[in-house]
This record gives structure tokens, C-alpha cells and sequence, in this order.
């Protein structure tokens, strides 16, 4: 199922690897040992002292540079074991690393 971004541009979900053609090691993204920091095919995610994601980079614009820039970064968040992606926290004049 794709993801969804607040503007309501969609992009492939990598949690459903078998509908994109992405590597299914990318499945794991979301779930992590602490302060470990996973690098996929356009993402880099950094995982929390919980074991879930907390933020993601996107290496992407997603088709749409009006309301995301390459890179940009969303916090996750996570209820009843789901992750729900916040909205787009974009960088217009650089990104900053990602730690």
C-alpha cells in the first residue's frame, strides 16, 4: 500500500515491498535497535530507544519539489504498533546530517 505524505502526494510504502519491486530487506526499516541508523534504497531511518523509527530522511521530492525538498525529513510516531508518518519537515536551504 503506498504512503501517503500531509500534502497528499503518495510514494511507494516499503513495507510492501512485493507491490514496488524494492528489496525485502528494506521490509525492517521501521524496527531497529536503538540509536541504530538504517540505510535503504532512498531512506535512511533512525531508530529510537524503543525499537521503532522515530524520523526518516527521503531522498526524494516524490514527483513534487513544490512541497518537498530532496532531502526532507518526516517524525514518526507510533499507535497500536502502527507508524504513522508526520508532516514533511523540508530543508529549502540544505539539510542538516541526520543523527
Amino acid at each position: 500500500m503506498p504512503g501517503v505524505c500531509d500534502d497528499g502526494t503518495r510514494y511507494a510504502d516499503d513495507n510492501n515491498a512485493a507491490d514496488n519491486n524494492e528489496d525485502k530487506t528494506d521490509n525492517d526499516r521501521l524496527k531497529g535497535e536503538s540509536g541504530e541508523i538504517k540505510v535503504s534504497k532512498d531512506k535512511e531511518t533512525k531508530i529510537g530507544s524503543d525499537g521503532n523509527a522515530e524520523k526518516e530522511r527521503h531522498y526524494s521530492d516524490h514527483g513534487n519539489p513544490k512541497y518537498h525538498t530532496n532531502p526532507h525529513d518526516h517524525d514518526i510516531t507510533w499507535k497500536d504498533g502502527k507508524p504513522s508518518f508526520g508532516p514533511t519537515i523540508n530543508y529549502p536551504n540544505g539539510a542538516p546530517p541526520f543523527k
